[in-house]
């Protein structure tokens, strides 16, 4: 009998570890390197259309009704902000070139010293190629093109998959590449190695006392069921505004630089999967973050996580309670 108790005692202690995979953000470089880095030319590489992608979603119609529409359509929006806003917002290499696939390809093969290349890859799925299947995330990479095998810097996009039509937003990619590029510029003024998670806590610390001057922007696809702008209204008592599906009042902030405006992004960091659930289902967890509209800077951040199989990563009651006493 004692046996038997040990034995599910150890299964249900190492279930939870074998149904969720951590996402890493950890990378190789030494604050040291970026100097030198930086003197690089920037090769970015654009993403293009997968005929294995597509033809796994043609095989999974039934789950991904419009999987191939929202993936294409991703792929083209991708580009276009990598384009737009790479030159914008991101100084550390004064030269920025942007290539496809086999361009990339020859970089790493003929091991140029001259480039250090950005590039996107989807985690938590298994494909070489990115799907943004249920448990997919997309990692951004920064690395040397003579040292492809290790890493110099590594961010995540921007969780997406509860919107409708699963796109990153152009707000999305511009913090992901001013978050980077002020993680960046943070290791080499300290002198330090700080990966995201740890540059997003010093900031939230540090940043958390300007909520009370601005007003915060919730696009619905970020509030769970519950947080609707009655609850909200008891939780928090800064200034605050939940939109329709029109984005078009964060896009308007952060193309404006608005300061008086702040939003919100959630980064994944891990999957889970409920053992229990009749039809398991694979979550994405996501950090939850207050970012500012005129400069990127983190506000303030919650860890989203599972409670009994439940998706906490959209913006709860509890949260709107810590936002409001952050800077008291």
């Amino acid at each position: 009998m004692k046996k038997t108790i040990l034995l599910l005692l150890i299964i249900a202690v190492g279930l939870p570890a074998a149904i969720a995979q951590k996402f890493s953000f950890d990378f190789d470089a030494k604050a040291t390197d970026y100097a030198s880095i930086g003197k690089r030319k920037l090769a970015v590489e654009l993403l293009e259309e997968d005929g294995r992608a597509i033809a796994k979603f043609t095989r999974n119609k039934e789950d991904y009704p419009k999987g191939v529409e929202n993936y294409q359509k991703y792929v083209k929006s991708y580009n276009e902000n990598m384009k737009n806003l790479m030159p914008k917002f991101w100084k550390l290499n004064a030269t920025i070139e942007f290539k496809t696939p086999k361009e990339i390809k020859k970089l790493i093969e003929a091991r140029d010293k001259d480039y250090v290349i950005l590039q996107a890859k989807e985690v938590g799925g298994g494909e070489e190629y990115i799907t943004r299947f249920d448990g997919t995330a997309i990692s951004l990479i920064l690395f040397r093109a003579e040292k492809s095998g290790t890493i110099d810097y590594k961010t995540m996009l921007p969780y997406s998959s509860s919107r409708n039509d699963q796109c990153n937003t152009t707000p999305d990619f511009t913090f992901t590449i001013q978050s980077a590029a002020a993680n960046i510029e943070y290791m080499m003024e300290k002198k330090t190695t700080a990966t995201f998670p740890d540059f997003m806590e010093t900031k939230a610390i540090a940043n958390c006392k300007d909520l009370k001057d601005k007003t915060l922007l919730l696009e619905p696809d970020v509030l769970s069921p519950k947080a609707d702008k009655k609850t909200i209204k008891e939780y928090y008592e800064k200034k605050f505004e939940v939109l329709k599906k029109d984005l078009s009042l964060v896009n308007n902030a952060v193309e404006t630089q608005d300061p008086a405006m702040c939003y919100v992004v959630l980064i994944p960091y891990s999957t889970y999967q409920n053992p229990f659930a009749s039809e398991p289902r694979t979550y994405v967890l996501c950090y939850k973050l207050i970012v500012n509209a005129a400069d990127g800077k983190i506000m303030n951040y919650m860890e989203g996580k599972a409670k009994n199989g439940d998706d906490v990563s959209l913006l709860q009651e509890k949260d709107f309670k810590q936002l409001n006493s952050c800077d008291k």
